[in-house]
């Protein structure tokens, strides 16, 4: 059985951390599994036949980095897909898809089980940049609040912010970097069951690698 959550790619409005599920057991609901591609507003979409949404946020996939050999893609249900826009106007704490000028997402979520460590990384489109640095303006905030972090600029990566956890949230420690560039909103976060003394080495390539992968 595997230990890690399920996260949601920002269930903001649910419980204020983007590593709690909505529906009771910290998961977001699992597919319908009717191979059609119909999706319950607010998970995380996996099934074998696209909706057009669905495709959509496939089609981002390749902009998402893969980290090294060590992590294994999650085979949870609901753990990585499509970021639909009805689970956007459910979890993504900026309002309706409509509104938000959401267009379309991916995430992937990767374990290493050997060492007590998971990597999620989410990307979205919007109609215009302009549209993705209000989402990151308005939800910088409350990402990983769970965790009682900090924020600070993260050096590395224009108009980023780091956010590190100070206190575990459901027993696990959290890191993440969010940022955007042009039409596209990204995260990666990183998680460890054991208090962090030191982020893992490869974390800044991690979050470089992402940004320069959306331009």
């Amino acid at each position: 059985m595997n230990r890690w959550r399920t996260t949601s790619f920002v269930a903001f409005v649910c419980a204020g951390a983007i590593l709690s599920g909505c529906t009771g057991g910290g998961h977001p609901r699992a597919a319908s599994g009717n191979g059609t591609g119909t999706t319950v507003a607010g998970q995380i979409t996996t099934s074998t036949t696209l909706t057009p949404a669905e495709e959509a946020g496939s089609r981002l996939r390749g902009l998402l980095i893969k980290p090294e050999i060590e992590y294994q893609e999650d085979a949870t249900v609901g753990a990585t897909g499509s970021i639909t826009p009805a689970a956007f106007s459910t979890l993504g704490g900026g309002g309706t898809a409509a509104k938000a000028g959401f267009v379309a997402g991916y995430r992937d979520n990767y374990v290493n089980n050997s060492t007590n460590e998971a990597l999620t990384i989410t990307i979205m489109q919007f109609d215009t940049a302009a549209d993705a640095s209000s989402y990151l303006a308005r939800t910088a905030g409350q990402t990983l609040t769970g965790s009682a972090p900090t924020r600070q600029p993260f050096a590395p990566v224009p108009g980023a912010t780091e956010i590190k956890a100070t206190k575990a949230y459901s027993g696990e420690w959290e890191y993440g970097v969010v940022m955007t560039h042009g039409v596209y909103y990204a995260s990666v976060v990183y998680i460890n069951l054991l208090q962090m003394t030191a982020l893992p080495v490869q974390f800044n390539e991690w979050a470089t690698t992402q940004y320069a992968n959306l331009k």
